[in-house]
């Protein structure tokens, strides 16, 4: 039933509603949602207001429809990531990989390197590299996709002296990633700054990972330091904020 004193539209109560029983695990994955009729019923509310609920969950990558189906609890589950297993070394010496975190959840990741070369940096990069606007980097974009879908775009981006020359400045995958090729020319990495924006996309961020109406995106901008405080990489994700949930854990401090 709809509660007349809480100030949400009844459309955004409704959609609420089925969000929660999902969240709360009562509604798994491809189980299928009452339908239209049976929700006008559940809570006393027009069909109209059932259809804008739907479109709501539909927009925000909650549930799918389809012909002969109904609605059902969209069955693609988001990558959980915790952060700092991509950047902390393990005791054996390796790092954790895309590919590696999607695989042991039960899905596929992997990435399509669209760019490699020398480019002006963005304003927001250079500025965390300490260069001047404008300034020539090596760039690196790519599409990361869990299954067949993108999830992620990358853009990681490096002052001349450090990466111009090497495997960085040209499209080809690096084994283990940047890291350890930074480490292998002396580069001694103290720690890592991440700056996070939740936001709507743009136009074209949407397009690239086939995002519907109304689903945010996670930018993560994170700088790279070495031993003598000089910052060598950003790196620059914008993630579809359907498809990944990030986790941070840190040690306590007094």
């Amino acid at each position: 039933m709809i509660d007349r004193a809480d100030p949400r539209p009844a459309y955004q109560q409704v959609a609420g509603a089925i969000r929660e029983a999902i969240n709360r695990g009562e509604l798994q994955p491809g189980d299928r949602i009452p339908t239209m009729a049976q929700l006008q019923d559940q809570h006393s509310v027009a069909y109209a207001t059932v259809q804008h609920a739907i479109r709501l969950l539909r927009s925000q990558g909650l549930i799918d429809t389809a012909q002969g189906v109904g609605m059902t609890v969209r069955s693609k589950r988001p990558l959980v990531n915790v952060v700092g297993s991509l950047v902390v070394r393990r005791d054996d010496g390796s790092r954790e990989t895309w590919a590696g975190a999607a695989r042991q959840q039960g899905m596929k990741g992997w990435q399509e390197i669209t760019f490699a070369g020398i480019t002006p940096g963005p304003l927001d990069v250079t500025d965390a590299l300490g260069l001047s606007d404008g300034e020539s980097l090596v760039t690196r974009r790519r599409v990361l996709y869990l299954d067949d879908d993108p999830a992620q775009l990358v853009g990681s981006y490096y002052p001349l002296d450090v990466a111009a020359g090497t495997p960085l400045d040209r499209p080809e995958k690096i084994r283990g990633g940047a890291l350890p090729l930074l480490e292998a020319k002396g580069m001694q990495l103290d720690y890592f700054r991440d700056v996070l924006h939740i936001r709507m996309p743009s136009q074209t961020e949407a397009q690239e990972l086939q995002l519907t109406s109304g689903v945010p995106v996670a930018r993560v901008l994170r700088t790279t330091f070495v031993k003598d405080g000089r910052p060598v990489e950003v790196t620059d994700m914008v993630t579809a904020g359907n498809r990944i949930a990030l986790i941070y854990e840190f040690p306590a401090v007094d």
